[in-house]
């Protein structure tokens, strides 16, 4: 990753931890089986156009308002995420207006400036010698991201993958348009990581197509699950270094990857295709931009990250429909940390404004923008009463 120029100790470079872990998945997967080496490009690809797009609007958004939110440590991690959240949204707003290529686009023009910036970075600031500390945390996140990897590039057997997690990306590609089935209610909640599976799945069969000894799109849109996953270690990472400030360690993303790693069910984040790992990606991301932006720099009236925190929560609200929670548990702590009002209002519309299209397809299939939450309350169509009732009979 690109090093800004006044990051100088071990603790402020990340890109020496990083690159050691990614040769560690990388030379772990080789000996292991590999014909998966080039499934490896899917979530190496994703994450380098996640990490420019972050970096364009964080620019953005600094020029048309400056922040100066404390996020010296924090960038590659905060990068990444509010990278994927922009990439999300408009891959949904493309895919529901049946121009989903358009996105693809997108992503590959981000993918391109980011291999030009990180190149000529690299060329500018040479190799340095490895230092021992940034090489045995590089190994210790590499080691749990191989095993997750290898766990996740196998063949698809999950129930709910199988059912709907695949085809919705599927039906995309095949379409160009986000899928609607009245019948079946999955396809009207907010799935934004099935449609980012798009990038994997498309990648995937493009690698079986050129003659990489892969098994086409759905290894593909798997291995695309596990780049969502280190995206949100990564964001773990960030949230650690804000905590920890203004002291930095070098054993922050070990730490956040062991803390991932004690828990099942974030395992299974790893490697199937639930959409809590964006909802997680969104709130961690959220959390380290609030706690960054609480730094005595930015006390009192000061603007905050407002654009980016809403970004990042709108990734949980177009997750999975109970993201909302989050999304007012996250805006409830802002205005906690001293945020004013107005910077509060701004994140919350830019919020709505990412999860809108969802509610207004929800909305006008069912009656219902939540549904199928809240049926009670809101009511629903009588096409989707009879359709509900039809489902539970059978």
């Amino acid at each position: 990753m690109e090093q800004d120029a006044d990051s100088t100790a071990p603790s402020d470079r990340p890109a020496e931890v990083l690159l050691t872990a990614v040769v560690v998945v990388v030379l772990g997967t080789a000996w292991v089986d590999p014909a998966r080496l080039w499934l490896f490009l899917i979530p190496a690809s994703f994450l380098i156009a996640a990490h420019e797009a972050g970096l364009l609007i964080g620019r953005w958004a600094d020029r048309c308002r400056p922040t100066r939110p404390d996020l010296s440590r924090t960038r590659v991690a905060i990068r990444v995420g509010i990278g994927v959240a922009a990439l999300s949204l408009l891959a949904c707003w493309s895919g529901l207006a049946g121009i989903l290529p358009v996105a693809g686009l997108a992503t590959a023009g981000c993918l391109v400036s980011g291999l030009r910036r990180q190149f000529r970075a690299a060329r500018l600031a040479g190799f340095p010698p490895p230092r021992i500390a940034t090489a045995v945390a590089g190994m210790i996140t590499g080691l749990g991201w191989l095993l997750a990897w290898l766990w996740a590039t196998t063949p698809p057997t999950f129930f709910d993958e199988l059912s709907y997690h695949l085809v919705v990306p599927q039906r995309a590609l095949a379409t160009g348009s986000l899928p609607a089935f009245p019948w079946v209610f999955f396809t009207l909640m907010p799935h934004a990581s099935d449609v980012l599976l798009a990038w994997g799945m498309g990648l995937g069969r493009g690698l079986e197509w050129a003659g990489a000894a892969v098994s086409g799109g759905d290894l593909g849109a798997r291995a695309m699950v596990w780049g969502l996953w280190v995206a949100c270690s990564l964001g773990a990472w960030g949230l650690i270094e804000a905590l920890a400030r203004p002291k930095a360690s070098v054993w922050a993303l070990p730490l956040a990857t062991c803390i991932l790693a004690v828990s099942p069910t974030l395992w299974f984040l790893a490697t199937l295709p639930f959409g809590e790992t964006c909802v997680a990606l969104g709130v961690v991301t959220a959390a380290a931009l609030l706690v960054g932006s609480c730094s005595p720099a930015t006390a009192g009236p000061a603007p905050r990250p407002w654009l980016l925190v809403g970004l990042a929560l709108g990734l949980a609200a177009t997750a999975k429909l109970t993201g909302l929670y989050w999304v007012v548990a996250a805006l409830a702590a802002a205005r906690v940390a001293g945020w004013s009002w107005r910077d509060l209002l701004l994140a919350g519309c830019t919020v709505a404004v990412s999860a809108a299209s969802w509610w207004g397809r929800a909305l006008a299939y069912t009656g219902n923008p939540i549904y199928p939450m809240a049926y009670e309350f809101l009511g629903e169509s009588i096409g989707a009463r009879r359709i509900r009732r039809a489902s539970w009979a059978t």
